[in-house]
């Protein structure tokens, strides 16, 4: 087996591994909500991040391995998607604790 062909397998199954814990985290976050209207959001939240996953991340990938886009636009969508995120993160927990009835929690509030 070539180099080639093992980091081809390697990144296969990376992909793979990454989808499944997507998916995975995806219907636990759904799962584990209390209210009906917490999962309503959990929902439209899962939805709006696996579209952004695909507009963001996969589709530029896509189109820049077949020569259609310049790989710095790729880079583009990459950025935007990771700045995005973690207000996208804080936002959601903030939001699900407040259709949970529970005051979001501050920085540091858990702690001792």
């Amino acid at each position: 087996m070539t180099g080639q062909q093992i980091g081809l397998i390697a990144g296969i199954l990376g992909s793979l591994i990454g989808l499944a814990g997507g998916a995975i985290g995806t219907f636990l976050s759904i799962k584990n909500t209390r209210t009906p209207a917490e999962r309503a959001f959990m929902v439209q939240a899962a939805v709006a991040i696996w579209l952004g996953i695909i507009a963001l991340l996969l589709m530029p990938m896509i189109l820049e391995m077949r020569g259609l886009i310049a790989p710095w636009v790729h880079w583009i969508g990459l950025a935007i998607f990771f700045i995005g995120l973690g207000p996208a993160v804080v936002y959601t927990n903030r939001r699900g604790a407040e259709l949970r009835g529970k005051p979001p929690e501050t920085p540091g509030e858990s702690i001792g």
